[in-house]
C-alpha cells in the first residue's frame, strides 16, 4: 500500500525522463591505436590527465587503473592489470624503458617514474578480445621446452640478445655450444616499430596462459617520448588551485502553471568571468526565484593594471 501511495505521488509531481544510450567515444587526435583512435576499453583525454593529479607515468596509470601493480613473476620484473601483462606504447611505438642487469620490482618501478606527463595528450588501454586481436596472437596450444624457456628468460634478465647457454644439472639437455637467441618472431605480443623491456618481457616464453593489456599513450608531438637527461633539467606542471566551475541555471521555457514545485533556490546567479567593455561595463541576465523580497548582489573584480575593486548592494523583487 505505501509502494502504491508512493509510485502516485512521485506521478503527480515528478517528470519521467526518456531513456538515452550514449554512444559518442572520447577521441584522442594522432593517436596510433591499431583499432582507431577510441576504440580501446578505456580512454583518458588530455583533461582526464590534467585532472589527476599526477607527474610521471607510473602515477598516472596506478591511479587510473585500480588493481595494476609490479611482480616479480618468472624471476622477472613485470608490470601487471589484475590478470593481464602489460606492455606500454607510446605513439606507435614500445615505450623506451630499458633495465639494467638482473632489474628488480625496484628498477622497472623508477624507470616508469621517469617518464613526465607533460607531453601526454591522451591515454587508451585495451585488454578485452574485442580490441587485443590487432595486438596479440591467439592462444595456440604450442608447448615450449624447457631449455627454451630458461634461455628466453635469461636473455630478458641480462638485457642481451644472444647468450651462451651453459651446462646445467637441472636440465642436463643444456649444452656448452648452445647459443640461445632472441627470436625475432612475436610469440605473444605483436610490437610496435620499436622494442623496449615491458615489450620483451610479455613476449618471454611461457606454456602458462598468457593475458596482455597495452596501454598506449599519444604525446603532445607524436614523434615519441623525449627525455632530457641533463641533471640541471627537471619538467614541472603546476597543479591549478581550483579547476573552472559551472554554475547551473534551470531553463525558463516553460509557462507558469507547467511548474508544479516553486523555485526557492537562494543563489541565483553567479558569473566567475565577467569581461567589461573599454568603459568597464558588461551586461548579465538572470532569473531571480519565485520568493519575491530583498535580493543581495555582490561583485569582486580586478582591472588591467592591477587594481581590485568589490561592490555589495541589494534590489528589491516584488
Amino acid at each position: 500500500m505505501a509502494l502504491k501511495q508512493n509510485a502516485t505521488s512521485l506521478n503527480q509531481k515528478g517528470i519521467a525522463l526518456k531513456e538515452v544510450n550514449i554512444t559518442t567515444k572520447k577521441i584522442i587526435k594522432g593517436s596510433r591505436n591499431r583499432n582507431g583512435s577510441g576504440n580501446a576499453d578505456l580512454v583518458f583525454d588530455e583533461k582526464d590527465i590534467k585532472e589527476s593529479g599526477t607527474m610521471n607515468l607510473y602515477q598516472l596509470i596506478k591511479q587510473k587503473l585500480p588493481g595494476l601493480r609490479i611482480t616479480f613473476d618468472e624471476a622477472l620484473p613485470t608490470l601487471m592489470y589484475n590478470n593481464y601483462m602489460v606492455t606500454i606504447e607510446i605513439d606507435g611505438g614500445g615505450l623506451p624503458l630499458f633495465l639494467n642487469p638482473s632489474p628488480s620490482k625496484a628498477d622497472l618501478l623508477e624507470a616508469l617514474s621517469e617518464f613526465q606527463i607533460a607531453q601526454f595528450e591522451g591515454m587508451e588501454v585495451m585488454y578485452s578480445r574485442k580490441y587485443m586481436g590487432l595486438y596479440a596472437n591467439p592462444p595456440s596450444s604450442t608447448n615450449f621446452g624447457m631449455n627454451d624457456i630458461i634461455a628466453s628468460e635469461s636473455l630478458l634478465r641480462m638485457g642481451k640478445d644472444t647468450i651462451d647457454v651453459p651446462k646445467s644439472e637441472s636440465v642436463p639437455n643444456l649444452t656448452l655450444s648452445r647459443v640461445a637467441k632472441r627470436s625475432p618472431e612475436s610469440r605473444f605480443y605483436r610490437p610496435g616499430f620499436r622494442e623496449g623491456y615491458l615489450d620483451r618481457r610479455v613476449n618471454v616464453l611461457s606454456n602458462k596462459e598468457r593475458l596482455i593489456a597495452v596501454i598506449g599513450i599519444t604525446t603532445k608531438n607524436k614523434t615519441g617520448y623525449f627525455k632530457n637527461n641533463a641533471p640541471d633539467f627537471v619538467t614541472y606542471r603546476p597543479l591549478p588551485i581550483m579547476y573552472p566551475q559551472e554554475f547551473y541555471s534551470p531553463k525558463y521555457g516553460l509557462k507558469p502553471n507547467d511548474v508544479a514545485e516553486p523555485d526557492v533556490r537562494s543563489i541565483v546567479f553567479w558569473s566567475p568571468n565577467v569581461l567589461t567593455d573599454a568603459n568597464g561595463r558588461a551586461k548579465v541576465k538572470f532569473y531571480t526565484s519565485d520568493v519575491s523580497g530583498s535580493y543581495t548582489i555582490s561583485m569582486e573584480g580586478i582591472g588591467s593594471n592591477g587594481g581590485i575593486g568589490t561592490l555589495r548592494q541589494k534590489i528589491k523583487v516584488q
